[in-house]
């Protein structure tokens, strides 16, 4: 059995898949086997994942469509390594990505999720920025991200929670045997899928954070994350922390209330230093009246 499933669920990437399949076989940590569940693409993806001979890429194709989520936990179920690399089908894997993170899974038995710095690319795979994404979501990443560390399950929990996803998918690693805790990617969510299945993780694991650049993420025209409207969001996030209420009462590590459901939808709600002075003025507004 492999150390390391890397799973890539894809849908028509004929143009990007090769090289991102190529970027992970460039790896100098070679104990590992490529899940590659295709979800019933229309153009000459399967060729070019077949034109490919190694035989640790293991190829699957769906008969039909079967939506984001339900890819993604089919090819985890067929994974049969101790670890996990989440990967996607138009990025590319850097140098010293696979052995960072099965060094930090082996290092800290209590850590089940590691990530790590990114560059942010284009189609043509021109960087277009050296800055990981959630820079531009909260001002005090990159400060508290400045360093390679480890970071308490609570903490990160509730970085995730108050303010959104700050978590580059292909970046990641996880514990296979940690799906049996907190089960697959939830398939009543579309847009959030990854954000939801980091909070569940963070209910039970610590977190790795590495200062290192490990993966080129691309960004273009039919990327999921270009393509989400605002309005399907908030009802998807309302949905998350209702959901983990129920599923997990016993292990909740932050409980909302009617200031943190007015603020969440507001403009401000996405950068953490205008959320917290706004709730406390709100709070103090209501309880004041």
């Amino acid at each position: 059995m492999p150390t390391v499933s890397i799973i890539i669920p894809t849908y028509n990437r004929q143009k990007y898949i090769t090289e991102s399949i190529l970027s992970i076989l460039n790896q100098d940590y070679t104990d590992f086997e490529i899940i590659v569940s295709d979800n019933a693409s229309s153009d000459n993806t399967e060729e070019a994942v077949k034109s490919i001979s190694d035989k640790r890429i293991h190829y699957y194709r769906n008969t039909e469509n079967i939506g984001v989520a339900k890819n993604h936990n089919r090819a985890l179920e067929l994974c049969n390594g101790k670890y996990v690399q989440f990967f996607s089908d138009d990025d590319i894997m850097l140098d010293g990505c696979l052995r960072n993170n099965v060094d930090i899974l082996d290092t800290y038995s209590n850590v089940g999720l590691v990530h790590s710095d990114i560059y942010i690319i284009g189609s043509s795979g021109e960087i277009i920025s050296n800055t990981h994404w959630a820079d531009s979501v909260w001002k005090k990443w990159s400060t508290i991200h400045s360093k390679s560390r480890l970071f308490l399950k609570k903490e990160y929990h509730g970085y995730l929670y108050k303010i959104h996803n700050l978590i580059c998918m292909p970046s990641v690693m996880i514990r296979k045997d940690s799906i049996s805790t907190i089960g697959y990617m939830d398939l009543d969510l579309k847009l959030t899928i990854d954000w939801d299945f980091w909070l569940k993780l963070t209910l039970f694991y610590d977190v790795y954070y590495t200062n290192r650049k490990l993966v080129s993420y691309r960004v273009h025209s039919n990327s999921i994350t270009n393509n989400m409207k605002s309005d399907d969001l908030k009802q998807e996030i309302e949905f998350i922390k209702n959901r983990l209420e129920k599923k997990f009462p016993d292990k909740v590590l932050i409980k909302r209330n009617k200031f943190d459901d007015l603020l969440q939808n507001s403009r401000f709600y996405s950068d953490y230093s205008y959320y917290r002075v706004l709730r406390i003025l709100l709070k103090k507004i209501l309880i004041n009246k």
